[in-house]
């Protein structure tokens, strides 16, 4: 009987080596198993020398049977213990492959969405600028052979319109990256909610009308009158109308805005733009607020854009107190929904003049000496030639060190000021200048750059700037900050 126990007992644990070495190949783990079954063959070995001993040595060997039946208690529970061991090892080793499976597929699928999204954006770019260089063309050999004017203004529209659709490509994607690097920042300044939603309005018309689109607006109880960006206010509602419209062709694209009150002396402004158009898939409502994704890649073949608008828009609301919520059925249209909320000024609003909204549609001659420093030659003359219109004299500059020497001798009303120029940058001109003395440092200085991410910079400068004009600049931009200069000269 004991050596029927012994024998069961050493099998046992020659079962339990095995069924640990096979583990290792199922769940890896080598050195862990490695040793477990090499202390179980030693066991082993060591209950086999007994169970010879007994058989070949000598017969009388005692065995006792109680002992060995514990043992072989203990031999059975250690081969259980490894197989349980083993199905957890197992249980875990799947899961974690079942994870890296899903993390590499998560990023096999993230960097196709890129991949897809760098060549679409090739293709956006491309496509405006294949415009602005071909007419380019057209118009220079228009000019020299064929001067019709009316070829000389389509080919200018056209470049224009172009060059337009151009920048807000790039823009959106120094936005998203300004987002993405944690560098966004809004600015503030009152307004009228009224005015800047009927500015978007009739910035649509024509679009509305080139697509067959039937523009509606219905605006309630928006005689308010605001603090906050109204820049970003545009931006949102209008990535919203031109969605719309775009998508539309042929229908109707309707926006509707509200407000409501709210304690502390807020407002919280509605906006619903909706279209009967194309719709979004039920299962892809959430996808189109990701970055780089659209409701579907043929969309983008179709209709274009970036996939880069929405999430930008839900951030800005989101950066302004609300949020951007959509319903869409398939095949009938879509309705975004935007909310923000803004200081209210209403009680106030007579404090503000006109100055303070925005540039007059009617330009006044200003008659300033405008300093402007560039580097780049084509920058100066296009801002001469903005300059020349709204009646002001430019002096010009291309390095930094040029223009703190004109300044030595010369005074001006305003100054244009690129950052990056080679020997003396921007900002070490504009501390000299303004070091020169009362006279000197009273003058309006303003940072004209194409460098988007300045802000920081620009900050911590020491130069006590009067605003930023960005490149490629406007001639609206130019005259708003000239105006302001022509203010600051009259008192």
């Amino acid at each position: 009987m004991g050596l029927a126990i012994l024998s069961l007992s050493i099998l046992l644990q020659f079962v339990a080596a095995g069924v640990a070495i096979w583990q290792v190949r199922l769940t890896g783990y080598r050195m862990a198993w490695g040793f477990l079954a090499a202390a179980i063959t030693l066991m082993g070995v060591r209950r086999a020398i007994t169970l010879v001993r007994t058989i070949f040595e000598d017969r009388t060997y005692a065995l006792d049977p109680v002992a060995e039946s514990v043992a072989l208690l203990i031999s059975l529970l250690v081969l259980l213990g490894v197989v349980l061991i083993g199905r957890m090892f197992r249980e875990e080793s799947e899961s974690n492959k079942a994870a890296l499976e899903a993390a590499l597929e998560e990023a096999r699928e993230a960097n196709r969405m890129k991949s897809e999204f760098l060549a679409n954006m090739s293709h956006e770019l491309r496509t405006p600028l294949n415009a602005v260089i071909g007419f380019s063309e057209l118009l220079e050999s228009t000019v020299a052979n064929d001067p019709d004017p009316k070829k000389v203004k389509n080919y200018g529209a056209i470049i224009g319109t172009s060059g337009r659709n151009l920048l807000r490509l790039i823009n959106d994607l120094l936005d998203f990256a300004k987002i993405e690097a944690g560098r966004f920042t809004l600015s503030a300044a009152p307004f009228s909610l009224q005015q800047e939603l009927a500015n978007v309005e009739s910035a649509f018309e024509y679009k509305a009308r080139e697509n067959d689109v039937t523009l509606k607006s219905v605006l309630a109880d928006v005689d308010v009158f605001v603090d906050g960006d109204a820049v970003r206010l545009r931006q949102v509602i209008g990535n919203l109308m031109d969605n719309a419209i775009k998508f539309a062709r042929g229908g109707a694209v309707t926006m509707t805005a509200t407000s409501e009150s709210l304690d502390g002396d807020r407002v919280r402004l509605i906006i619903r733009v909706a279209d009967d158009g194309i719709g979004v898939p039920a299962d892809r409502l959430q996808a189109i607020f990701d970055p780089f994704a659209q409701s579907d890649t043929s969309i983008t073949r179709q209709y274009g854009g970036t996939g880069l608008g929405l999430p930008i828009s839900r951030n800005l609301t989101n950066r302004m107190g609300g949020d951007i919520t959509v319903e869409s059925e398939e095949g009938k249209g879509s309705t975004f929904t935007a909310t923000f909320v803004f200081k209210d000024l209403t009680a106030i609003r007579d404090k503000f003049t006109r100055m303070d909204i925005g540039p007059e549609t009617a330009r006044m001659k200003l008659n300033l000496d405008v300093l402007a420093v560039d580097d780049v030659e084509s920058n100066l003359d296009i801002a001469e030639s903005m300059l020349t219109e709204i009646g002001c004299r430019t002096h010009r500059a291309q390095s930094g060190e040029q223009a703190v020497r004109w300044m030595r001798d010369n005074r001006a009303d305003l100054i244009l000021m690129d950052l990056h120029m080679p020997v003396v940058d921007g900002i070490e001109a504009a501390k000299s200048i303004q070091s020169l003395g009362p006279d000197r440092a009273g003058v309006p200085i303003y940072a004209w750059t194409a460098d988007v991410m300045s802000q920081d910079m620009l900050a911590a400068s020491g130069v006590r700037w009067s605003g930023t004009i960005v490149k490629p600049s406007t001639t609206d931009a130019i005259y708003l900050a000239a105006r302001r200069a022509a203010e600051r000269r009259a008192v």
